[in-house]
């Protein structure tokens, strides 16, 4: 009898060694490696460095300033990452005005009124210059 007992034992724990390997689950796993790349650029930034200037004006006389005039044309500097690309878009008055609004003008802006110099120049009559 205890030869059979002692097989039982055997036999159960055989059976409980292999059920344990029976029942594991098996799964595969995927790795992958990768980098990514970004140039970070430096934000754009304006600054107005000099006002439009109209110095004395009269009513129904044409005033002009022009925009290579150093010390009347308004100047901003735009300062940023170099090669970035820049669009412009100014919004401009249609006229200006007594500081109590009694008394207006009427101006007028073209297209050609604006231009961009590249350089490090920030002096209107030397365009192109720094």
């Amino acid at each position: 009898m205890k030869n059979i007992r002692d097989n039982k034992r055997i036999i159960s724990t055989i059976v409980c060694v292999l059920s344990c390997f029976a029942f594991t689950n098996v799964s595969a796993q995927d790795v992958a490696n990768g980098s990514a790349t970004a140039n970070v650029q430096t934000a754009l930034a304006i600054v107005s460095t000099q006002d439009l200037q109209f110095g004395s004006v009269f009513q129904g006389v044409s005033k002009t300033v022009a925009n290579s005039d150093a010390a009347a044309s308004g100047i901003f500097a735009i300062t940023g990452s170099a090669g970035s690309g820049i669009s412009a878009y100014m919004t401009l008055p249609q006229y200006i005005s007594t500081a109590t609004g009694d008394d207006r003008m009427n101006i007028a802006f073209n297209n050609s009124d604006l231009s961009v110099d590249s350089t490090s120049n920030a002096d209107p009559s030397a365009f192109g210059d720094g």
